[in-house]
């Protein structure tokens, strides 16, 4: 009997271990999120694409943390965004119970590490047993441990959480009216 082992890029782009499903799912705003995702390139760069350096040179890019898909069991639902150190951020297009918009992105852009108190706002956390509070004072201490010990720059944030997620409801656009054809 003869085997062969064979890597992912053996296989033709449309054959399902070339590019396997990816599965996250979390709960956030009283919801289930069961994402369904592929890497996906296509989608967002045209494929004669070329990227190239402030001399006209030619650089080779890393696509490969693009994902697109959908949420389980909702055809109509579409996802789309990126998948970095295991952490997906994007967009969710929510068909059930209701259409909603969500946006997921990494918590380190809206709280920056100081001597302060954060407040959860997760509601599950807050009517469960969990106060949802962390004293931000022990937060910056092992950041800074963190800072000096993480060879990787982007995995040194050490908030107890890597993501904020938020409805478009919960959004306001300065800019509605403009871009509303009836101007209110």
């Amino acid at each position: 009997m003869h085997r062969a082992r064979r890597a992912a890029s053996d296989y033709h782009v449309d054959h399902p271990l070339a590019n396997p499903l990816i599965e996250i799912e979390f709960n956030a705003h009283g919801r289930h999120f069961p994402l369904r995702l592929k890497r996906d390139i296509d989608s967002v760069f045209h494929s004669d694409l070329v990227i190239e350096d402030g001399d006209g040179r030619p650089l080779s890019v890393n696509l490969d943390h693009l994902v697109s898909g959908q949420l389980h069991q909702q055809p109509n639902s579409v996802v789309f965004g990126s998948i970095r150190d295991g952490v997906f951020e994007g967009r969710i297009h929510s068909t059930l119970p209701n259409e909603t918009v969500f946006y997921v992105e990494r918590s380190h852009k809206y709280f920056p590490l100081e001597s302060t108190t954060i407040y959860l706002l997760d509601r599950d956390r807050i009517n469960g047993t969990h106060s949802g509070r962390y004293n931000l004072y022990d937060l910056v201490q092992s950041e800074k441990m963190a800072r000096t010990t993480s060879p990787v720059p982007h995995r040194r944030n050490s908030l107890p959480f890597h993501s904020v997620i938020y409805s478009s409801d919960h959004v306001i656009d300065p800019h509605h009216s403009k871009r509303s054809p009836t101007g209110k």
